[in-house]
This record gives C-alpha cells, structure tokens and sequence, in this order.
C-alpha cells in the first residue's frame, strides 16, 4: 500500500503535529516548528516505504524539530 497523497498525509496529522509541538515548545514557536516539520516531511515522503507508521513517523520528525528549537535558546 503506498502512502495517501502528500496533502492528505498534512490534513490527517496537521492538529496532532501542532498540539504536540505547542506544548513543547509553547504556542508561540510552535508555528515555526510545524513548518519545519512538515517541510522536512515532504522533503522526505517520497522515500518512504509503504508500510511506514506516519503518525508516528511525522511526531518523530516534531519531536527533533522541537529538540533543534530548545537547542538553539541555549545557545
């Protein structure tokens, strides 16, 4: 089974992605990270396999996006 096209993957995952990434990085970065994030995942989603987990997949891609942004505050 192949992944759903690249806009349908966004609408699916956009308010689970988002809620995610404001409450790690607060509200307020939160927008830029979500464009990080899914600008990653497009670089990305053509390469995936068609058994991939996207939830998981695309929180695992917030997550370090988060990680990056708490890394450069401490800089």
């Amino acid at each position: 089974m192949t992944p759903p096209p690249f806009q349908r993957f966004l609408d699916e995952h956009r308010s689970d992605v988002w809620r995610f990434l404001a409450a790690s990085v607060g509200p307020d970065a939160a927008d830029d990270c979500f464009q990080e994030t899914f600008l990653a995942a497009m670089r990305a989603y053509p390469r995936l396999r068609p058994d991939s987990n996207l939830r998981g997949w695309v929180l695992t891609i917030a997550h370090r996006k988060a990680l990056d942004h708490h890394r450069a505050r401490r800089a």
